[in-house]
């Protein structure tokens, strides 16, 4: 098999015996054949290398016929992948409120992370069919980023706050507030997404800054519509 010859993502470098859990396919001239990228580049095809990619795939011992049918593959999961826009929830979940502010809970992104890395930022992911709707699926993200347990079911404390779209159409942006009484904190396991969760205390006057702009302009939003505040500028 072609992969066989490929020790490295031709994307980013990793080794692909470590990186490289995923099964999805391309057609060689004789076979079915993986397509020879690590898990985070197939998944996030922004961050793929395209110039790094085609020095590597020339560089080959294989046939020009070999290699454009790589070349190709390569390409469609860049331009392809993600054909349909893709839904995220986003949560604002607060573990204090008063009516002059709160806590807000954030996790600190992992250095290694392709996309914002050693960034704060809100608990966000992109949603799975598997785990329901939006309420289970911000309820898996909350468990496995940052140790929360929330009672997503009840709707009052627990309910929708905006979605948005953003201009390349990549995404879907669903963002729903979660009030103190529905959250239980257990104790942080640092995973391999969030090194650190803090609940960060915020005023009108000093409110927190995050790594991911639009979660700023969530966050923002949350407080004109709650207090009234004006948003930063």
């Amino acid at each position: 098999m072609l992969i066989s010859c490929i020790k490295l993502c031709p994307s980013c470098g990793k080794s692909l015996s470590e990186n490289r859990t995923h099964s999805e396919t391309y057609q060689t001239l004789r076979q079915i054949d993986l397509i020879p990228l690590c898990d985070s580049c197939l998944e996030f095809p922004d961050s793929m290398d395209m110039e790094r990619i085609i020095g590597e795939v020339f560089g080959l011992e294989i046939n020009d016929l070999e290699k454009q049918r790589l070349l190709v593959a390569l390409t469609h999961n860049k331009t392809d992948r993600y054909v349909n826009p893709s839904p995220v929830i986003i949560g604002l979940i607060f573990t204090e409120l008063t009516s002059s502010g709160g806590k807000v809970l954030a996790g600190l992104r992992s250095h290694a992370m392709k996309q914002y890395p050693s960034t704060w930022a809100l608990v966000s992911g992109s949603m799975e069919v598997k785990n329901g709707g939006w309420r289970e699926n911000l309820k898996v993200e909350a468990t496995e980023k940052v140790c929360a347990d929330l009672l997503v079911q009840r709707q009052k404390l627990v309910h929708p706050f905006t979605f948005d779209s953003p201009a390349n159409g990549r995404l879907i942006l669903n963002v729903a507030v979660v009030r103190p009484e529905a959250i239980v904190l257990n104790d942080f396991v640092p995973n391999k997404e969030i090194v650190n969760r803090v609940e960060i205390e915020f005023s009108e006057s000093v409110r927190p800054t995050f790594g991911i702009a639009v979660h700023n302009k969530f966050f923002d939003d949350f407080c004109q519509y709650e207090f009234g505040w004006e948003p930063r500028h």
